[in-house]
């Protein structure tokens, strides 16, 4: 969304973060980026008439699909809304003789040719704001060629409480990425990287952790912060940040950490851990608690680098004494459970073990034609049968 930013002040009253008191009971909405593919070859779905609630991405063989606002954050609730979300997807993908790749990016081995067809794509994109992004970001906007994500919105409309919600929310994204990584498989290798997509990501201008020295700074030093952003970049949401600077014009913080997960259920535990980690961030001793467990927590280099230093396949989450404590402040015992269960054994790990039955490592990481048809099919026909 392009703006003017000496007129698109988060605190004009046009917008939705006058009230006074937290919104305790938060709506959640969510993005789902999909890659669209045929046999081992990618779907062009950029000059296809999309349905309702579905949107173009800066790669023309990627879909967005935006999910309505959800009030009713009930098990059932949720549960029955993530399942329309992704049969939506799925069968948007079979209409078009195609499927979704359930991963994070596109495994497919032909991304150095697929980085020319979205340049050209760029310069001839049915969105001016996307037009103007090979030029800001110095054409390292075609590291996102391929990614697919989920991205949670979780609704507050007090301006100080959603600025405490962007600092937690940033503190726990580096775990995410990790807990939620789901594509060690690029370019048609297995990488080393559990989330390829977040690899690549990391090393695009703006991105990264937010400046959460600014936001510690307290509501007004953020504001001034944010605009100067806006100023810089003409976007409400400047960057590729993992966590993105509040939408005032939505009233939403907009949590990015995740990759495409390979069944519903990881998708809903998502949403779930957004929401918790939102509703435990109202309070603001919950910030003062992460920041006196972990001083480093205030700082955006050290954020940057853990998120890098956790996507590695050869760490495990479990033995991260960050982790362990973050998790501990959980107050959902049966999130707890869950979260810790795919801590356990992340998705990552299936593509890996998959792979590494079929003679594959990161002595020989690439994969043939028929494993990787193999890869893909067995993996979708897993997500649809959760969904369906």
């Amino acid at each position: 969304m392009n703006v003017n930013p000496l007129i698109y002040d988060p605190l004009n009253p046009e917008y939705r973060l006058q009230s006074k008191t937290c919104t305790l009971n938060p709506s959640i909405g969510v993005e789902i980026e999909s890659n669209i593919v045929s046999g081992l070859s990618r779907s062009i779905i950029s000059n296809v008439d999309l349905p309702e609630s579905f949107d173009y991405e800066i790669d023309p063989s990627v879909v967005e699909f935006n999910g309505v606002v959800l009030k009713d954050l009930s098990p059932e609730s949720l549960s029955s809304y993530m399942r329309s979300n992704l049969k939506q997807i799925i069968q948007f993908a079979e209409s078009e003789n195609s499927i979704i790749t359930p991963f994070g990016i596109c495994p497919l081995a032909d991304n150095a040719e697929h980085v020319v067809r979205v340049e050209d794509y760029l310069d001839n994109h049915p969105s001016s704001s996307y037009q103007k992004l090979m030029e800001r970001d110095s054409g390292l906007t075609t590291l996102l060629t391929g990614s697919s994500s989920i991205q949670c919105h979780i609704e507050q409309t007090n301006y100080d409480s959603i600025v405490n919600q962007n600092i937690a929310h940033s503190i726990f994204a580096p775990f995410l990425v990790s807990l939620f990584a789901n594509s060690i498989v690029f370019d048609g290798k297995l990488t080393q990287h559990p989330s390829s997509r977040m690899y690549n990501k990391m090393q695009m201008n703006f991105s990264g952790s937010l400046s959460i020295e600014h936001l510690l700074a307290g509501p007004d030093v953020a504001r001034v912060h944010f605009m100067d952003l806006c100023s810089k970049l003409s976007s409400i949401s400047p960057g590729y940040y993992l966590v993105r600077y509040f939408r005032p014009d939505l009233g939403t913080i907009e949590n990015c950490t995740a990759d495409f997960q390979l069944n519903i259920d990881n998708f809903l535990l998502f949403v779930r851990l957004c929401r918790e980690i939102s509703l435990l961030s109202f309070d603001s001793d919950y910030i003062q608690k992460l920041i006196c467990f972990n001083d480093n927590f205030s700082s955006t280099q050290y954020l940057n680098y853990l998120t890098n230093s956790l996507n590695n396949s050869n760490f495990n989450l479990l033995d991260d004494f960050n982790f362990r404590f973050l998790l501990s402040t959980l107050s959902d015992d049966s999130l707890y459970s869950d979260v810790l269960n795919l801590a356990r054994y992340p998705q990552w790990r299936e593509s890996q073990s998959f792979l590494e039955n079929k003679g594959v490592s990161s002595f020989n990481p690439k994969i043939d034609s028929d494993l990787m048809y193999s890869y893909i099919n067995n993996f979708y026909s897993e997500l649809r049968s959760s969904v369906f």
